[in-house]
């Protein structure tokens, strides 16, 4: 049962006294929060969080044993977004947030939590105005496991590097214990609609940047070939990278390609290896196994680049209010994926993750 909201307050200000770090003494930690009633259920895909807020950016930490994801909880009055941690077959979550009354008259925003090699822990952070489209400012940070709060900023933002600007970070992937790729996008704001005043927050690629650790920070670079990718996969063997990518034209909003593109990881010339229907659309991409996963039109197919074949996975109108998948996220195996899953609210949604099993050898 969820504690009652005078013990919650107590446990979160008694927390916050406790915890200290570099800057960060306004943190707290809580651990063992219930995400559901009951048992997760037994079919496929199965739903992990239940918060009615927004549970986003899922990524599975090395060993594949937990889960870390960005939530927005409907309690929080300021809007900030959490990081957050849970067994990866679901169950409690361990929230890393800031403190309303340290942060009362600021947004903060985080995203992307990315558990790498040796403990690390790579995400960004975002601050604005309550209320606000978009960030006043942001940064790409370095962290442990153990104290993720308690980090070095490697980036600031907004950035120009090597010719090109981005406002905002997006999918970011380990590839060794001192290297990592991100993807660098722009944030803008349109109407929804031409007659009304609703608002939306739209992202368009720029690049993918190739990021590596020094002893004082880090050093980075724009991987040639990746201009406007929007979401990436890196192959089994280390040395290709798979992007899609946000259609560039000026006169009309972003668009996603219904293309998959291909380069070596250090960049190069893109080569298309997967598009799919007219006016189709790609939205993310995980690798899992010998083959890509992709979220396209409210349903996650897996491509096979090989044998040219596409099994879908799972379409959204299976599950009761779908009304879309986001990003997606594989296990380091190949054999997990999970998946942002949306119900639209309006002009708004809310925002689930689901764990999906993948069949077919080698995965049971």
């Amino acid at each position: 049962m969820p504690l009652p909201p005078s013990m919650r307050n107590r446990a979160l200000l008694l927390a916050s006294l406790l915890l200290t770090g570099c800057g960060h003494s306004d943190a707290y930690v809580v651990a063992g929060i219930p995400q559901q009633e009951g048992p997760l259920a037994a079919n496929d895909p199965v739903r992990l969080t239940f918060d009615t807020g927004k549970d986003r950016f899922p990524t599975l930490a090395p060993d594949d044993r937990t889960l870390w994801f960005s939530f927005q909880s409907v309690e929080r009055t300021d809007g900030d977004r959490c990081l957050a941690s849970m067994p990866a077959a679901g169950g409690t979550r361990t929230e890393y947030c800031l403190l309303d009354f340290a942060t009362r008259n600021v947004r903060d925003g985080f995203d992307q939590p990315t558990p790498g090699p040796g403990g690390r822990l790579l995400y960004a952070r975002f601050t604005s105005d309550i209320g606000a489209f978009l960030p006043d400012s942001g940064s790409l940070l370095l962290a442990d496991v153990a104290s993720p709060l308690t980090a070095r900023t490697l980036l600031r933002l907004p950035t120009n590097i090597d010719g090109v600007g981005f406002t905002y970070i997006g999918r970011i992937r380990w590839l060794a214990p001192d290297r990592f790729i991100f993807v660098g996008e722009d944030m803008s704001v349109r109407r929804i609609c031409g007659s009304c005043a609703a608002k939306d927050t739209i992202y368009r690629g720029s690049a993918l940047i190739d990021g590596r650790l020094t002893a004082t920070g880090a050093a980075f670079a724009v991987i040639p070939g990746s201009i406007s990718a929007s979401d990436f996969a890196i192959s089994s063997a280390g040395d290709s990278l798979y992007f899609s990518q946000t259609d560039d034209d000026p006169v009309v909003p972003p668009q996603r390609s219904n293309r998959i593109f291909v380069i070596p990881v250090g960049g190069g010339t893109a080569r298309i290896v997967y598009t799919g229907t007219p006016g189709d659309t790609i939205y993310s991409v995980a690798r899992i196994g010998g083959r890509l996963a992709v979220t396209s039109k409210g349903a996650i197919n897996a491509v096979d680049l090989t044998a040219g074949t596409l099994t879908n996975l799972a379409r959204a109108g299976s599950i009761s209010g779908a009304s879309g998948f986001g990003m997606v996220s594989a296990s380091s195996d190949g054999c997990t994926l999970l998946a942002e899953f949306r119900r639209a609210e309006g002009f708004a949604h809310t925002t689930d993750l689901y764990r999906l099993g993948i069949g077919g050898a080698p995965c049971v």
